[in-house]
């Protein structure tokens, strides 16, 4: 760039080192060219999302179905119900929210601290189980406004909310079977282990959830703006 070749002319001969190689570098990259895959077009139906819910229960993971029923009936993204794990920065508070350290392994020989976030707290969820207000955390910069679902017309996740709530007025909604947020990967892995328990489909994947609840609300509804609050989208061309 200009500001590259301004910086090396009185530059230290390590400095122009540096720069010796971007015009090569550019021009290598120049000549790339990169495809992005062609969009999902597979997404689950209500019978085979009830399939999974049932066998989840059937095992004892109460809070995994639970999540999986309000990803697909509100169209949420996995990481605003289960929430996610995040390496915590230097410096950090670590003695305020969920945060764990995991254990040191062979491989790893330092480990950093994680914290829990972005996932559903009870304090989000009104006392009598009538609304569900929250952030969406993808577009938490450019949509900053709190969304409010009504959960009065969803019996089934009412009735679960008060199962697993008992009397906490605080921390995460959806835990595992040893009462800790899920992972990614552990979250990702329960879904895929219930499929094919069921013989479903492998091209079902837990991320088509939000697909699948947003093409059953196109199938009930022709208005573009319906489809696009259902969503969570700025834009109606998103949806």
């Amino acid at each position: 760039s200009k500001y590259g070749r301004q910086l090396t002319v009185n530059a230290k001969p390590e400095v122009k080192a540096c720069f010796s190689g971007i015009a090569d570098v550019k021009e290598m990259l120049s000549d790339i060219r990169l495809t992005t895959p062609p969009p999902r077009t597979v997404v689950p139906t209500r019978d085979q999302v009830r399939q999974i819910i049932s066998a989840a229960d059937a095992k004892g993971q109460f809070g995994f179905a639970c999540g999986i029923l309000i990803q697909y009936e509100l169209i949420l993204r996995a990481v605003d119900v289960r929430g996610h794990w995040i390496d915590v920065k230097e410096g950090e508070d670590t003695t305020r929210g969920i945060v764990r350290t995991p254990k040191a392994t062979v491989q790893t020989k330092s480990v950093i601290p994680r914290r829990w976030q972005d996932g559903l707290t009870w304090d989000m969820i009104d006392r009598d189980i009538t609304t569900l207000t929250k952030v969406v955390s993808k577009t938490s910069k450019t949509m900053p406004e709190a969304y409010t679902w009504d959960l009065t017309e969803l019996p089934e996740i009412q009735t679960r909310l008060r199962l697993l709530r008992g009397d906490a007025i605080g921390g995460p909604v959806i835990t595992s079977t040893k009462g800790e947020p899920y992972t990614v990967l552990g979250w990702t892995r329960s879904f895929a282990t219930l499929r094919d328990d069921l013989n479903l489909p492998k091209e079902i994947k837990c991320m088509d959830l939000r697909a699948g609840g947003i093409t059953e609300a196109k199938e009930l509804t022709q208005d573009p703006y319906l489809l696009r609050d259902a969503g969570q989208h700025r834009q109606v061309s998103t949806s």
